[in-house]
């Protein structure tokens, strides 16, 4: 198999576009993974700050909990629609251009 950016730039030169298709997951699927990954590193070290900055106050002790839960519940929600984006671009390739533009 040829190297992704071999192919996509001959198809820019030729203005042939049929090989565009074998290049679609391997593009998008490392930065999909690398939205994911980072954004569960986000939540963690954004936890580990929240948690370690806890005082004996009552009200403030709240006030971290509930950033807590905050960042946990983004976490969550962007890695759902990450994961989903990888899912839908791997069963439709051409999703690749539409998400991106």
């Amino acid at each position: 198999m040829k190297h992704p950016l071999t192919i996509l730039s001959k198809s820019f030169i030729k203005k042939e576009f049929t090989k565009l298709s074998e290049i679609t997951l391997f593009a998008a699927m490392p930065f999909a993974l690398f939205a994911v990954l980072s954004d569960i590193a986000i939540a963690a070290s954004l936890v580990a700050l929240l948690w370690g900055n806890r005082t004996g106050f009552r009200r403030t002790v709240t006030l971290v909990n509930t950033l807590i839960v905050y960042a946990i519940n983004r976490c969550i929600l962007t890695s759902i629609f990450a994961a989903t984006e990888i899912i839908a671009v791997s069963v439709i390739p051409i999703l690749v251009y539409v998400t991106s533009h």
